[in-house]
């Protein structure tokens, strides 16, 4: 089943359970007007109408009861496709963003999950990064100072950053500045990659 037969069904289910609620609001309403009318009218026949009702009631009651079961196991179903999505949209497309960017696949899985966390879904469910789309984001971010080293392209070798992590290891990782991150990263990957998973 898809998301949209998902969501179809969803408001299905909703309306039919707003339905039986106000079927079961009018039937109460039409039981309590029995019984206080009940000196006016034949009592034997006012007892049976009122029981027949009431059973309608508990039918309602139960098909109601049903009903809610089926809309929790419904909306939890949609929930978690809705997050699978999400994922998939973030994942999947932060990954495909940053290829086609031009970015060294050995250098991939760490920016990726660099970037990952300050992905977020727009009103129109596009995944962006500070406003942007993710491939622009991507271009614009390996085009800079900070992220052109980790691409196919970069033409230094990494090795003139020897040393500049000894500084940053005072720091956690949150504190450092980007550019900081990006030294850390060049002279010492490993621990580049342990402090990047306390945050």
């Amino acid at each position: 089943m898809t998301e949209e037969e998902l969501k179809k069904q969803l408001s299905e289910l909703q309306d039919e359970k707003d339905s039986i609620l106000n079927k079961n609001k009018e039937l109460l309403t039409e039981l309590k007007k029995l019984k206080n009318a009940s000196k006016e009218y034949d009592v034997d026949s006012l007892l049976k109408t009122i029981d027949d009702l009431e059973s309608k009631v508990s039918i309602y009651e139960k098909d109601n009861k049903i009903l809610k079961a089926d809309f929790e196991k419904t909306s939890k179903v949609l929930n978690e496709k809705d997050g699978k999505l999400k994922q998939v949209m973030v994942s999947d497309g932060l990954t495909k963003a940053l290829i086609e960017a031009g970015i060294d696949d050995k250098h991939l899985a760490v920016v990726k999950s660099f970037h990952e966390r300050n992905v977020v879904l727009d009103e129109n469910y596009n995944a962006v990064i500070d406003g942007k789309s993710l491939g622009d984001f991507a271009k614009e971010w390996l085009g800079s100072d900070n992220g052109k080293i980790y691409t196919k392209f970069n033409p230094t070798s990494g090795g003139g950053a020897n040393g500049s992590h000894n500084g940053n290891q005072a720091k956690s990782f949150k504190e450092m500045s980007e550019a900081e991150r990006v030294a850390l990263y060049r002279s010492n990957p490993a621990q580049f990659a342990e402090l990047s998973k306390q945050q």
